[in-house]
């Protein structure tokens, strides 16, 4: 669309057009070197139509419309996420599974550090707890005369 600016460079391929010769004075006016070949315009050199960052001219729109071509596309570009009354940057969208699982399991893991320290059970710190008990148990045993089947390997 007119006055819009151009995300990429437009050249126009040298070759034939498929208009018919009619049409020459619009090349002309844009100051693309043409000839007639079977009956139909034929472009010389590839043209530099527009550059990106350029508004796009009337002229330009003209012509691509003329030659039947498409080279503009448009899409959205996210730059926040907002969810919630929050507003979160765009690379939150790039995480991966392995991102997100590894971001969960350290918090799981400070999650059991900060419990054993102040000593509070949850299911973060069962299984430390349990071990530490059996640590203790062992030492228990391998120091007296108790003994059961798991501490026979230490004594």
């Amino acid at each position: 669309r007119v006055g819009l600016l151009s995300p990429i460079d437009v050249i126009i391929p040298a070759g034939p057009t498929g208009l018919d010769p009619g049409q020459t004075s619009f090349f002309q006016a844009l100051q693309i070197a043409t000839k007639i070949v079977r009956g139909s315009i034929n472009i010389m050199n590839p043209v530099n139509l527009v550059g990106a960052g350029e508004r796009v001219g009337a002229s330009a729109v003209s012509l691509l419309n003329k030659l039947n071509l498409k080279p503009f596309f448009f899409s959205m570009l996210v730059t926040k996420v907002y969810e919630n009354g929050t507003l979160y940057g765009s690379e939150i969208l790039d995480m991966t599974d392995d991102i997100l699982l590894g971001k969960f399991f350290n918090g799981v893991q400070k999650l059991a550090s900060l419990s054993l320290a102040a000593g509070f059970a949850n299911m973060a710190t069962l299984s430390h707890s349990l071990a530490r008990a059996f640590k203790n148990v062992l030492a228990l045993a391998v120091v007296s005369d108790f003994t059961f089947k798991e501490a026979e390997k230490f004594e």
